[in-house]
């Protein structure tokens, strides 16, 4: 059976199911702006967490503290891991900053100022787990010890009861006091 041959198809009358774009569909300034405010804004927060966690924990975990200060490369990881933290969210808020910069038109000043707050407090949030890490886990290195002799504050008395590990005192090496 022959197949009859195709019908010629007016391109004219077909409709696109998919209208135009008008513009509204598109990005505009204020939200681009909108947009890296809130990575800002996040960034910023984040920055703070992260800090103010780690402080917390570094204080107020024995374990914690006596890991950094004696495990060989911990502390060194941790100062070189804070670091290249800092200065990756540096260059992020550099960047977000020329971008709303950008855009900003007659805020481009009061922008400016804003992002350099923004950007001092993630340098001041980052300084502390890296003063810290770096500090007792580099500089003030102890040797290897037992972390796991470091006893834990009990839940009830709500704060530290020892911080360091035992040393022998009565020369048979075992802690004894």
């Amino acid at each position: 059976m022959p197949h009859a041959a195709p019908t010629p198809v007016d391109l004219a009358d077909t409709t696109d199911p998919v209208p135009p774009r008008t513009g509204r569909d598109e990005l505009t300034g204020q939200d681009v702006a909108r947009q890296a405010e809130t990575y800002s804004n996040a960034i910023v927060a984040f920055t703070a967490f992260q800090a103010l966690t780690f402080s917390y924990v570094f204080g107020t975990n024995p374990q914690f503290g006596c890991l950094i200060r004696s495990e060989a490369y911990l502390g060194v990881a941790l100062t070189l891991m804070f670091v290249v933290v800092l200065v990756l969210i540096s260059t992020v808020m550099r960047f977000l900053s020329g971008l709303i910069q950008s855009v900003a038109g007659r805020f481009r000043e009061a922008m400016r100022h804003i992002y350099r707050a923004k950007l001092i407090a993630v340098l001041v949030f980052t300084a502390l787990p890296l003063t810290l890490t770096f500090v007792y886990g580099v500089l003030l290195r102890e040797p290897a010890s037992d972390c796991r002799r470091v006893p834990l504050p009990h839940p009830a008395a709500g704060s530290v009861v020892e911080t360091r590990p035992l040393k022998p005192l009565d020369g048979t090496g075992t802690g004894t006091r």
